[in-house]
């Protein structure tokens, strides 16, 4: 209990100034914030980084000394990683309403002063509680280098203070050896990323999220099995790489998807916002389940579709489904549900060979000649589309239909999570769909 004053501060020196020096470096490249933000947090992240660094400095400072001061003794492998993982996660959760308070409080020193000043006060920090893991979520990558690095820096000072200086001196040199191969890959994809967004500007924003969702997968894939393999026996750790590889996989495929869809994903809240296009492309499923009931996947894309037409944002709608066999025919069920909903039928064109999500969008470019387009389906199928639409050149935009919860939409929601690495393959690999044909004309 003694030592507890130096715990503090060595954690909390450690933790300002590596996380300064991360912000320091990512905005010397970015040339702008390394944190993500709402509303005029913007301007308040932008002015005062140092302050939002020293308060998550100081909840880190305070959960490790607790840790350090209760530990009875060091423990090894899983545990450890476990326990080294929840003091950074209730570092984090601790900081949130303090941030949010902190933000209020810049927001009074702006000009944004009420006369109920103490209420708005600790009303940031609910407000904080609730957006702050949004807004380290999208933190990218201040937030996985800091993750990674800050895992290992506190495996070593800990072992260092809890009184392990040998092990933890002789440790250096392999700490120092990791966290500076995962900068420097972190760095070499950052100026990637700028030599891209320099080459091909027109695709500015896609480029960006899909070069810096693939740093993320690789510093993920790699922290993740270093810490696998640390606890894993000799025969196993290949197993550990695997499980890394497909959790890093589904993680940079999720920061991608939702990084380059971003902004451009509507609902009918913001149906005026929805930029108008010749067509919008309505993705298909099957009308009635194998169980017998009605399908709301279905049902509900079809009312999203007819309120986007009807609304003006599109002249025509391209209904694109399965039809690869003569009973199953999901374009004309959604023609023939749009028409009883009061789309003219003139105004529908089918397309039979949307197999899959990518030979929709794909098609949508190829054979009917739309450079941009609105995509229509459930929000999760709309930003993967957009995704892939933009992977292939398409200026896409999403209008989401209402989601459908419960027991009916478990098995939808694990096969999507699937369906978001695939999709992140096939804008890779540069796969294209089953079929294309001859090009055919939409209604003037």
């Amino acid at each position: 209990m003694k030592k507890s004053p130096l715990y503090f501060i060595v954690y909390f020196a450690v933790c300002f100034v590596g996380l300064a020096a991360l912000y320091w470096a990512i905005t010397s490249i970015y040339d702008e914030s390394a944190f993500a933000a709402l509303y005029r947090m913007f301007l308040y992240h932008w002015a005062h980084p140092m302050q939002y660094i020293g308060v998550v400095a100081l909840c880190y400072a305070l959960v490790a000394t607790i840790w350090t001061v209760f530990m009875k003794r060091m423990r090894t492998g899983l545990t450890r990683f476990l326990e080294i993982l929840s003091v950074i996660l209730v570092s984090l959760v601790l900081a949130c309403p303090l941030g949010g308070m902190l933000w209020h409080f810049h927001d009074m020193q702006a000009g944004f002063f009420p006369s109920f000043w103490q209420r708005k006060l600790l009303s940031g920090f609910s407000e904080g509680l609730l957006l702050g893991p949004l807004l380290i979520l999208l933190s990218i990558p201040f937030n996985i280098i800091s993750l990674i690095v800050g895992y290992f820096a506190t495996d070593r000072v800990n072992a260092f203070l809890f009184g392990k200086k040998k092990e933890g001196l002789e440790s250096i040199s392999r700490f120092s050896c990791k966290m500076f191969a995962c900068l420097a890959v972190a760095f070499g994809a950052l100026w990637l990323y700028y030599v891209i967004i320099t080459v091909a500007p027109e695709q500015e924003a896609f480029r960006q999220h899909l070069s810096v969702s693939m740093l993320a997968l690789f510093l993920a894939c790699v922290s993740l099995a270093v810490a696998f393999a640390r606890f894993a026996r000799a025969r196993d750790k290949f197993v550990a790489w695997g499980i890394a590889s497909m959790l890093a996989a589904w993680g940079g495929s999720v920061i991608a998807i939702y990084g380059a869809s971003h902004g451009r994903v509507f609902d009918s809240s913001s149906l005026d916002k929805v930029p108008h296009s010749r067509a919008a492309v309505v993705l298909g499923c099957r009308k009635v389940l194998p169980s017998g009931f009605k399908n709301l996947y279905f049902t509900r894309r079809i009312v999203a579709a007819a309120k986007l037409y009807k609304a003006g944002k599109v002249d025509c709608l391209i209904v694109s489904g399965d039809n690869h066999i003569k009973d199953y025919d999901e374009a004309s069920d959604m023609k023939d549900a749009l028409v009883e909903a009061g789309v003219p039928a003139d105004r529908i064109v089918c397309d039979y060979a949307g197999f899959r999500t990518l030979d929709s969008v794909v098609r949508a470019k190829k054979v009917f000649g739309l450079d941009s387009f609105v995509v229509v389906s459930q929000e999760d199928h709309v930003r993967r589309a957009v995704f892939t639409a933009r992977g292939f050149g398409c200026d896409a935009y999403g209008y989401a239909a209402q989601n459908v919860n419960g027991r009916h939409s478990i098995r939808t929601r694990i096969r999507e999570q699937f369906a978001k690495v695939a999709a992140v393959l096939d804008v890779i690999l540069r796969r294209g769909p089953k079929f294309l044909g001859p090009r055919e004309p939409l209604p003037e």
